[in-house]
Order: C-alpha cells, then structure tokens, then sequence
C-alpha cells in the first residue's frame, strides 16, 4: 500500500481547501473516492489499451511481482502479447493501481486511481480561480468542473489508459507554480515535488512537458528578478525526477539500460521499435506525410474521427461516427471534441472582442506557448498527446471574465462559447459511461454463462482482460490463448475491442437474450 500513500495524502491535504473546516474536506474527500471506488468495479474498462497491457500490468505487481528484482513479470503469458509493453512502459500509475487491486481483491478497482486525479485537480483549480479571479460562485463552480473535467478526462475515466494523467498533472503543476509565485512556501514545494514524482512515473513524454513547464516559469521567474524562487522550483523537480528514477521508475528506466542499454526501450531498438505502430495509432494513413503544419492544423481542426485507414472528413460537416468517436479515447484526429474546432476560432474572436489591459500579454504569451507545444513532440495534431491544448479557449474566457469585454452583446459569443464546451464535456463523458455500461453487460453476461459451464477450455482468446474475470487467474493454457476459433462451433463475443473472444457455442448459449428495450438500444449501438 505504500505507492498508494502519495495520491492519498495528496487528497487529504488538498480537499481541505475546498471548505473552511478540514475534517469536512478529508470526509468529503473519502466519499468522492468511495463513489469512485464502487464505479469503478461496476463499470468495466473497455478501452484497447487498457485491457491489452494497462490491466495486466497492474494485476502482476498487485500479485508478488516485484519489477526491481524480476526484470521480466511471470505471471502474464507471452502468448497475450502484451509483456513488452508490461516490462518495458512506466510503471507510476499502474503501481497506484496495483495497490487499490492488492487491497479490493477487484481488478477493475484499480481504476478508483483515477478518481483520485479528479478530486486534486478539482481542489487546485477550485483555490486558483477563487486566489485569482474574482468571480461568482456559479461561475467559480463552472469553470473549475470544466478544468477538471476535460474531454481526454471524460474519455478515459473508467479505463485504465493514461492519458487523462498528462493533462491533469500538467494542470497541477501550473497551477502549484502560480500559488508559488504568489507566496512561496515549503508546502507548496512539497506539493511540486509530489506532482513531478507522480507525473513523471507515469508516462515519459510526461515528464518532458512538466520539464517545459518547469523551464518556461524559470525564465519567468529570472525576468521579474526572482532568481532565487526559479532555482528553488528548479532543484526541488530535478530532485523529484532522480527520486522517481532510483524508486517507481527503477524498471524500466534502470533495468532497460542494464538489459538493452536503452532507457527508452523498446524505443530505437531495430528489432522491436513499436514507432511504426504508434504512428498508426496517432495519425491517419492521410497524415502521415505531411508537414508537421498540415498535421497539427487538421488534427484541431477536424471532427472526432478514429482509424488509420479512415478518410479525411472536413469540419464543414458532422457525420454518425463523428458523433460516436466523441466519446472514444483514440481518436487521432479532434480528440478535443465534437465542437472543438468553432470552440477554437469563436475563442480567437472572443480574444479580438475583450478590452484590452496590462496583463493582456502574458494571457497571450501562455496561449502562444500552447500553440508552441503542439508542434515540440511528434504527433501534435493527436489531442490526447497534447490534452492540455484544451486550456486554449479557457484561458481566453477567464481573461474576458478578469479583463471585460469591448462591446456589451459580445456576452453572447461567450456564452455560447461555454455551451459548446459544456456540449462536449457532456458527450465525451456521456458516449464514454455508455461504452462501459454496454461492454460491463456484453462481457458479464458471457463471463458468467462461461463459469456456469464450468471450465475456462470452452473459450479460446488471448484478451486477458476476459480470461482474468472467467478464471480470476493468469491462464497459462496454451490451449486457450488463441485468437482463432478452433472450428465451427466456436461463436464470436460482439463488440470487444481487445482481441476476439470464441465461445465454444454447443455448451454456451450465445444469444444475448436483451428484454430491456432501452438496453437493447444501448448495446446495438
């Protein structure tokens, strides 16, 4: 349970800001998490990812895996083909899992974690808009349940993917950094360091942009003569980042340079280097060729659309699957959203629109510095490997909310500007909660009719994620992991996104059997 004391004392000691009396916060705190918690087991992951090598990962630490001394887990099977990525990925967020999972005795409940990365940021966003923008409560309650929950958020809330991490441990950092350069405090650095260490265990691309961010307010800080503030902020994340090395990020970062002499591995490696993949993942097939420009400029710019192979589809139209992907967590092209692309340019006539001040520069220093960081990495134009892309818009209304507006019936462009975004959160996290429910349904009711038969020789997959709910165990029956049925009498589960699932159909009634008419809707869809 130890990984799991950070997030928890993180909670603990930033909920109490959200009300005048602490234990109020602490009890508050625990409640959201127990709701969280009980989501969590109900609602089943059904993302790709999350279920090829996110869960598994962290069911093998939550069962005597130790990666430090095991370089290479024995208990997930080769057959699953998903141990280079359980070997070889960061680790942070799936060892916070494992704890939840070692203490429940539900896999799924490792999700719980998640919940936890809301309640921060809710908290800290919540104390920098009341420290620096005077606004009503209503608006207070508004933009801070905005912050929190962003499309990548509501996407990947009861999954196991990570990408939700990088956007919610950026918005820490910045906002930590913001209530340092107010008032400096040893709490605060406390808070910074926790924040590096977490949000660089998780993902190593992470780490580089808590890294840019760390950069752009050292140069800040030395500008307004506060040398001594920058360097303090400085040592206090390099110091986080050697912690994270020697302790959560021991395997891979160490053990990668002592089997494969390459940190990054399998990254650069001429055998196994995944990058083609990753840009499949990405990118459409359309993409890929173009200049960096061209890609971020229609990755922005497009409806939610998902696939390598899928057709460019302009913003000019909405077409079904548009509004289906609004709720998936791998488009590779308008993960921001539905709306995302007019939310973008009503923004930008909103920002021509808004009276003009002193701090007007730093407002659009910050928001060119968003549009910088989408072409420093590759794949700038996928949004959920620039989540916080999505404080473009924000910024902009939090500016017009301090600074006013030039004209009085420009109020209208705002608030339709907040009904689009609140469209998208909608139906990110709507689409998303309802993936879940019809994949939970799909997949329990085979999961049960498989173990009241008895045996787990009647299925034939290699999507771990289905074999641990039938057998509660890795399964290491080579008979079994096959992703091919074996004859005829083996029946295809529907809608599963992992690796296909084969029921022996002479023993398991196949026929989902729905009455519920409303349920029926849902899991056709």
């Amino acid at each position: 349970m130890t990984p799991a004391i950070l997030p928890v004392s993180f909670v603990v000691a930033a909920s109490p800001l959200l009300v005048k009396r602490k234990y109020a916060g602490i009890i508050l705190s625990l409640l959201v998490v127990g709701v969280f918690m009980i989501l969590s087991i109900f609602v089943w992951d059904y993302s790709a990812d999350g279920q090829w090598y996110h869960m598994p990962a962290a069911w093998a630490l939550a069962h005597s895996w130790n990666p430090i001394v095991q370089h290479h887990n024995p208990l997930i099977p080769e057959l699953i083909n998903a141990n280079l990525w359980v070997d070889h990925y960061s680790k942070g967020m799936e060892t916070l899992a494992a704890s939840v999972i070692a203490t429940t005795g539900n896999t799924e409940a490792g999700k719980s974690v998640n919940g936890f990365f809301l309640l921060i940021t809710f908290s800290l966003v919540l104390v920098v808009l009341s420290t620096f923008w005077k606004l009503t409560k209503g608006k207070l309650l508004f933009y801070t349940l905005l912050l929190s929950f962003s499309p990548i958020v509501c996407t990947e809330l009861f999954t196991f993917y990570l990408d939700f991490a990088s956007y919610d441990c950026v918005i820490w950092l910045l906002c930590l950094l913001l209530l340092f350069d107010r008032c400096p405090s040893h709490s605060l650095l406390g808070y910074i360091l926790m924040t590096v260490y977490i949000g660089s265990s998780i993902k190593t691309n992470l780490t580089f942009w808590m890294g840019f961010v760390i950069i752009v307010f050292f140069l800040y800080s030395i500008a307004k003569r506060k040398a001594l503030q920058a360097w303090r902020v400085s040592w206090t994340a390099l110091f986080a980042v050697v912690l994270m090395i020697f302790t959560i990020g021991f395997n891979p970062l160490i053990t990668n340079i002592e089997d494969h002499q390459n940190p990054i591995y399998p990254f650069g490696d001429a055998k196994n280097d995944p990058t083609e993949a990753i840009v499949q993942g990405a990118q459409p097939k359309y993409l890929v060729d173009k200049s960096r420009l061209e890609q971020v400029w229609i990755g922005m710019t497009s409806r939610p659309e998902g696939g390598f192979l899928t057709p460019y589809t302009g913003p000019w139209k909405i077409t079904v699957r548009n509004l289906s992907h609004s709720g998936s967590m791998t488009c590779n092209v308008g993960g921001g959203g539905l709306f995302f692309v007019d939310i973008l340019l009503l923004s930008l006539l909103l920002a021509v629109l808004c009276k003009p001040s002193r701090q007007m520069k730093k407002y659009m220093l910050f928001e060119v510095l968003l549009v910088l960081s989408l072409f420093i990495l590759p794949y700038g134009s996928c949004f959920r490997y620039v989540p916080f892309f999505f404080l473009f818009p924000i910024i902009i209304l939090l500016y017009s909310e301090k600074y006013g507006l030039r004209y009085e019936k420009a109020k209208w462009l705002k608030q339709l500007i907040c009904v689009l975004l609140i469209v998208d959160t909608c139906m990110a996290f709507g689409i998303a909660f309802g993936y879940g429910l019809k994949n939970t349904y799909v997949v329990n009711t085979y999961v049960q009719r498989v173990k009241t038969v008895g045996g787990v020789d009647i299925v034939r997959t290699t999507n771990w994620s289905f074999l641990n709910k039938v057998s509660d165990s890795s399964v290491l029956d080579p008979r079994v992991l096959q992703n091919t049925a074996p004859n005829k009498d083996f029946v295809l589960v529907p809608y599963q996104r992992n690796g296909d699932v084969w029921i022996d159909g002479t023993k398991v009634d196949m026929d989902l059997n729905v009455n519920n008419r409303w349920l029926k809707k849902l899991v056709e869809l």
